[in-house]
């Protein structure tokens, strides 16, 4: 796993298991760092902030384009690493929207369902798509 994917796929695991036991992202990093003794790549800590600063907007956008799903019916994993490239398409204006799918896919494809690089990979190309309505 490049460096790159590895920072992405930590953002991901702590916005699942922030979903999961129903905590702020932030804290579930903190907890990370305070028991590691040691900080996190600081992308890291820039993609758990902006998650959770935007997660009912991306949530959003999410379910908008999201064919047939609803949130809730959707692998948690899937939703987390999600909510992860949703954040980089919109608000990380200096990442190019095809790396952020592409490394959204690739996580799926390791860590999630058979089914799930192909639908990350699709919803990810039509919030791409049209994201000149979400950002300003």
């Amino acid at each position: 796993m490049s460096s790159r994917r590895k920072i992405r796929f930590d953002a991901v695991e702590i916005v699942f298991e922030a979903a999961q036991r129903k905590r702020k992202p932030v804290d579930v990093a903190q907890t990370r760092e305070d028991v590691a003794g040691k900080p996190l790549a600081s992308y890291t800590k820039k993609i758990v902030r902006g998650v959770q600063e935007h997660e009912t907007d991306i949530d959003e956008v999410i379910a908008t384009h999201a064919r047939g799903w609803t949130l809730d019916r959707m692998p948690a994993m899937d939703l987390a690493i999600l909510r992860v490239a949703v954040w980089e398409i919109l608000y990380e204006t200096k990442l190019d929207d095809p790396i952020a799918i592409s490394e959204a896919t690739k996580i799926a494809a390791e860590y999630s369902t058979d089914d799930s690089p192909s639908f990350v990979n699709g919803l990810l190309d039509r919030i791409a798509k049209v994201k000149d309505l979400y950002v300003s």
